[in-house]
């Protein structure tokens, strides 16, 4: 599929996420890069918009959908399945079953890079996408102002929550550059991303100019990257897309804290085995008991509401999926199956008397 998988993000919205998304992605193109983008945003996708596409996505002979191809580019949206005017009106699970399908059920082929423009906030979205697939990192799009920097924060610490990296921030209206005397003008202040990035210790991959010719390219359905290559706007995309290529290749030889084994050894025994080789076993009744979701601990208070006396003794994992970067998630023989045990926070559980003495 993809050798990265990178979401684009913000705080909020109206930063111009899509817009940053669609001529990033055709940066990476426009480097060698095969690159696939992926619609996350289902309530309101612009990206075909953007695009200027309006036909929909065949089916392959595996009853996968097919992503359109537009300037090299790969694409797959909600908004090519949709009727003009339709509204979307989902709940949790019928996003992450969409999220699961546009990753999954895509003949996407063989990309270098997948990115994912998502809708703002931190919701159900992505905290599905976080689950399903590993993130290479991620890429937060804020404007210059105050109350957008401190929403931007939020969608960083929602990433360091789930484990994901932070490949960068992107400033975008950055300034407004006149077209016709080339003066600089920061109408929105300026630098607050940059400063955002020092201060927690992200990379800052470059800023974008408020110029008009974004937003009529972006309209007309032919991005500013393809419809004047040469320009001053398209040279900022394209600097930021090298910066990201170089964040991607530090990043992936970063390693991640995702176990290299997870497995049943018997009935009665889960293994894990580490990246540093450290190998821990755990009882499975005694992994049910210390289950995380919401209707085993109250989230508030942190009380447990597991009555231990209702797990059965011979309990068994009957399923475990790796969820992500940053955990696993166990279907159990009693039909139990809405717990996400973080990695981390198995590492620290590990029973064995080595890391029982450490702690």
């Amino acid at each position: 599929m993809a050798k990265h998988f990178i979401p684009i993000a913000s705080g909020k919205g109206g930063v111009g996420k899509s817009t940053v998304s669609v001529n990033l992605a055709l940066a990476l193109t426009r480097l060698g890069a095969r690159v696939g983008l992926m619609d996350a945003d289902v309530y309101g996708p612009s990206i075909p918009t953007m695009l200027g596409l309006t036909a929909q996505p065949g089916v392959d002979a595996q009853r996968r959908l097919t992503p359109l191809t537009v300037h090299g580019l790969q694409v797959i949206s909600m908004g090519l399945l949709m009727k003009p005017g339709e509204a979307t009106i989902w709940r949790g699970p019928m996003l992450h079953k969409t999220m699961e399908q546009f990753l999954k059920g895509v003949a996407w082929g063989d990309l270098d890079y997948l990115l994912v423009d998502l809708p703002p906030g931190t919701g159900d979205v992505q905290l599905s996408l976080c689950q399903l697939i590993s993130i290479t990192g991620a890429v937060i799009v804020s404007t210059p102002q105050d109350v957008a920097l401190n929403v931007a924060q939020r969608a960083i610490a929602m990433f360091a929550k789930v484990k994901a990296p932070v490949l960068g921030i992107v400033e975008n209206m950055s300034y407004y550059l006149c077209p016709h005397c080339g003066q600089r003008e920061e109408i929105f202040g300026s630098g607050g991303a940059r400063q955002t990035a020092e201060q927690l210790h992200v990379p800052f991959l470059g800023e974008i100019p408020l110029i008009t010719a974004i937003r009529e390219t972006s309209d007309a359905g032919t991005p500013l990257v393809v419809a004047a290559p040469d320009s001053v706007g398209t040279q900022a995309f394209v600097a930021i897309a090298e910066e990201l290529v170089r964040q991607v290749h530090q990043q992936a030889g970063a390693g991640a804290l995702a176990p290299t084994e997870i497995s049943r050894t018997n009935a009665s025994h889960i293994k894990i085995v580490w990246q540093d080789g450290h190998e821990s076993m755990y009882p499975a009744r005694e992994l049910r008991l210390q289950c995380p979701c919401a209707g085993c601990v109250d989230e508030m208070t942190g009380h447990v509401r597991l009555v231990a006396t209702s797990v059965p003794a011979d309990v068994q994992p009957v399923k475990m999926d790796v969820a992500g970067r940053y955990g696993v998630a166990i279907v159990w023989s009693d039909g139990h199956r809405t717990g996400i045990y973080a990695f981390d926070r198995l590492r620290a559980m590990c029973p064995c008397k080595a890391c029982e003495v450490r702690r």
